[in-house]
């Protein structure tokens, strides 16, 4: 599972690729709507989005918690499955720093990881 407060909110993804959130941490509302079903790995707030990154190395945001659209995976994501690397398998976090949003990559045994 992942967390992550974004506008006063705090969301909590599921290993079924389940978004909720709440105000007060006694109510929660489902926020998936029209998210893939897989592993959430991480979430991370950048520029005015809330980001969810899959282990199956996808990536979606939004900008108001509830309309989601995909940055990274198949199309119409902006970046496709794998940043277009089919040896890249496992995306285990992301991460702002600088002015950037960080993901942080597993492959296999023999290429190691990589950070985009």
């Amino acid at each position: 599972m992942a967390m992550a407060e974004f506008n006063g909110l705090l969301y909590v993804g599921t290993d079924k690729g389940e978004v909720f959130r709440t105000l007060d941490g006694l109510m929660w509302w489902n926020v998936t709507n029209n998210l893939p079903s897989s592993d959430i790995s991480d979430m991370a707030v950048f520029s005015g989005y809330l980001y969810i990154s899959y282990s199956g190395m996808a990536i979606w945001r939004s900008s108001d918690g509830l309309v989601w659209s995909p940055v990274v995976g198949p199309p119409p994501a902006l970046h496709p499955t794998g940043f277009g690397n089919a040896k890249n398998h496992d995306l285990h976090s992301i991460e702002p720093f600088n002015g950037y949003l960080y993901a942080g990559i597993g492959r296999d045994d023999v290429n190691g990881i990589q950070i985009w």
